[in-house]
């Protein structure tokens, strides 16, 4: 009886990994939402007369079911997390 609930258990799980690696958001779209959000922030900054906070810090990973692309300027974040074809974005705004 044990034995027949772990391996239904073990093939759901396999199944729960094998839809995630295949349903996986692109990291390369993650970066351009990102970047293209920094850039829009940036301009309406400049337009505004201030200046833009520089970026101190860049950071993207791959964790095989998901991914994420953080953009750092000085206090704010710009941040895309996605995982089996759901993405949230973050703006500071």
């Amino acid at each position: 009886m044990m034995r027949r609930y772990f391996t239904v258990v073990g093939i759901i799980l396999a199944l729960l990994i094998g839809l995630g690696f295949w349903l996986k958001p692109s990291l390369q779209d993650l970066r351009e939402s990102v970047d293209g959000e920094v850039t829009s922030y940036a301009r309406a900054k400049t337009a505004a007369g201030e200046i833009a906070p520089a970026i101190s810090s860049v950071e993207s990973n791959d964790f095989g079911v998901f991914v994420s692309h953080f953009v750092r300027m000085d206090e704010l974040t710009f941040s895309c997390v996605g995982a089996y074809r759901v993405t949230v974005c973050a703006s500071p705004d």
